[in-house]
């Protein structure tokens, strides 16, 4: 069994983690590093979770697993991407419907770092394209506010909606990364 520290202090990511490795690797066992890593603040997503990997693994002197993920509306430049938590915290849902309108095109998009030794990593990526919608009603986790206002290509339904029926796999950024990581971790580890 290997295990490997997934830092994120964000149940929804680690769920989202585990039930994959579960799923789909189970000779790795993920554990969650909750404790607080500073980013830094830029628009460069890649950057961000780099730093945040190496914060963790000169931490923990073990294999790491770091991301940062946010969602991008089309009609601005890089927003609010590296700062999507922020925005939410300070606009609110309703506050961001002022910025954008139902059927606006979006992307969420993740960078995942692996970090397994002293300036050792790797990095993979997952982008999933959609669009905006306005629910009638919020209900999605504190951790995930987005996943009720996202619709990704290939379907009609919210991330919230395809989380409640089990059904977001096919749709989810984090997974497509994932999956690049789990193939070369295999390929790299046999």
């Amino acid at each position: 069994m290997n295990k490997i520290y997934y830092a994120t202090s964000n149940p929804t990511k680690f769920q989202e983690g585990c039930r994959f490795f579960e799923n789909h690797f189970p000779n790795i066992t993920l554990e969650q590093y909750p404790d607080d890593v500073p980013e830094i603040q830029t628009l460069n997503q890649e950057e961000i979770a780099v730093r945040k990997a190496r914060k963790a693994w000169e931490r923990l002197q073990a294999p790491v697993l770091a991301e940062d993920a946010g969602v991008y509306f089309a009609r601005y430049h890089e927003f609010p991407g590296t700062l999507t938590k922020f925005i939410y915290k300070a606009l609110g849902m309703e506050g961001i419907f002022k910025l954008v309108d139902n059927g606006d095109k979006a992307f969420f998009q993740l960078h995942l770092v692996y970090y397994y030794g002293e300036n050792t990593y790797k990095i993979f990526k997952g982008r999933i394209n959609g669009s905006i919608s306005k629910p009638e009603q919020f209900i999605a986790p504190e951790s995930a506010p987005y996943d009720d206002i996202f619709i990704p290509e290939g379907t009609d339904k919210t991330y919230t909606q395809l989380r409640k029926e089990d059904d977001l796999t096919a749709y989810n950024f984090r997974v497509k990364a994932f999956d690049q990581f789990a193939e070369w971790y295999k390929g790299f580890y046999q």
